[in-house]
C-alpha cells in the first residue's frame, strides 16, 4: 500500500517511480479515475464543485459571481505583487442570501494605513488582480 497519508486518503506513485499516481483509501481500497475522484482530491465530498477565476476589484469588498447556486467555502490570493493600495487579500462567503448573493463572494481587499503604520484599512486604487477558488453546489 501506498506510503503518504493526508485526510483519510493516500497518495502513491507506481513501483519504479513514473508520473501515473493512483489514489487509496486508508482501507486500501484503489480509486478509479471517475467523477467522485476528483471530489476526493479536492477534500470537497460528494455534491460539492469547484469553482476559480481572475478579477481585478474595483471596491475593497468586490462581489464575484461564481457560476456555482451556494458557496461554502472560498480562497483568494493576490496575483501579482502586493502594492502600497493593495497589499492583502482575502474571500468571504458571507450569508448566501443577499450579502452577497447565492453563489457569489466577496473579494476582501486591503492597504496599510500608512507608510510607517501596516494596520489594514480599505483598499484603493490601483488595484491589481486576484485568483480565488470556491466550493459549493
Amino acid at each position: 500500500m501506498p506510503n503518504h497519508v493526508d485526510s483519510g486518503y493516500v497518495m502513491s506513485k507506481p513501483n519504479g517511480g513514473g508520473t501515473k499516481k493512483q489514489l487509496w483509501d486508508t482501507n486500501g481500497n484503489l480509486f478509479q479515475n471517475d467523477a467522485s475522484l476528483a471530489n476526493v482530491l479536492l477534500g470537497a465530498g460528494t455534491g460539492y464543485k469547484v469553482a476559480r477565476g481572475t478579477v481585478t476589484p474595483t471596491s475593497a469588498s468586490h462581489t464575484v459571481a461564481t457560476g456555482l447556486t451556494t458557496v461554502v467555502a472560498a480562497v483568494a490570493t493576490l496575483r501579482g505583487t502586493p502594492t502600497l493600495t493593495h497589499l492583502w487579500v482575502g474571500a468571504d462567503v458571507g450569508n448566501q442570501s443577499g450579502a452577497p448573493a447565492a453563489g457569489s463572494i466577496l473579494i476582501k481587499s486591503w492597504k496599510p494605513t500608512a507608510s510607517g503604520d501596516v494596520t489594514p484599512i480599505a483598499a484603493t486604487t490601483p488595484w491589481g488582480a486576484v485568483d480565488w477558488i470556491a466550493i459549493g453546489t
